[in-house]
This record gives C-alpha cells, structure tokens and sequence, in this order.
C-alpha cells in the first residue's frame, strides 16, 4: 500500500486535526493532491492519502475485503504515529472513499 503524508507548511498554524483521506474509484492519490495541498495549506490540517491495493502504486487486487483492511491499516497508522496519535481524526472519502470511510468508521 502506498500513501502520502501531507502537514502544513506553516507550523505554527497547524490544527490539531489529521484527515484520513479515500480516493474514488477512478484515478488514485496523486490526482487528489490538489485538494490534500488545500487541505493542509488552506486550512493548516495534517492529510494522510491512502492509496487502495491495486490503485496507482499500490500492488495487488482491489476488493472489498482487502480495501478495509487497507483503510483500517491506514487509521492504525494514524494512532501509531506519536506526531499524530494525538490529534483529531477526520475520516474524508470520495465517491468509493465515501463507502470506505462509513465502513471505517463503522468498525471503530
């Protein structure tokens, strides 16, 4: 799995918010850049954009099962990290990001 970690330019701007962000189905991470740049420019939040197995970068098969673990991965990683673990999270899907991040936020 492949992903992006964005922060804010501005340091001591930064929000204490991490948004956990989902692609849709068509492109992957680097066509989104421009709304994560915005995201962590504009409005000062960490983005973290996770590339789904079998999207870009990503190696494998995209399927259901694997696409949850992936996205759950991707929020343990969140919590893992002491630069992070401690801010808010903020669960953002697109279109197939959408029903990702629902089933993320259903199990935790």
């Amino acid at each position: 799995m492949s992903a992006f970690l964005i922060k804010p330019g501005n340091a001591s701007k930064a929000k204490n918010v991490t948004l956990l962000m989902f692609h849709g189905n068509a492109g992957n991470i680097g066509h989104r850049l421009p709304i994560a740049k915005i995201l962590a420019n504009d409005m000062y939040c960490n983005v973290l954009m996770l590339q789904y197995r079998g999207y870009g970068l990503s190696t494998g098969n995209p399927n259901e099962k694997g696409i949850a673990i992936d996205s759950q991965t991707g929020l343990d990683y969140i919590r893992s990290r002491e630069d992070l673990k401690k801010t808010k999270i903020v669960i953002y899907g697109q279109s197939l990001g959408g029903a990702v991040s629902i089933g993320l936020a259903v199990k935790n």
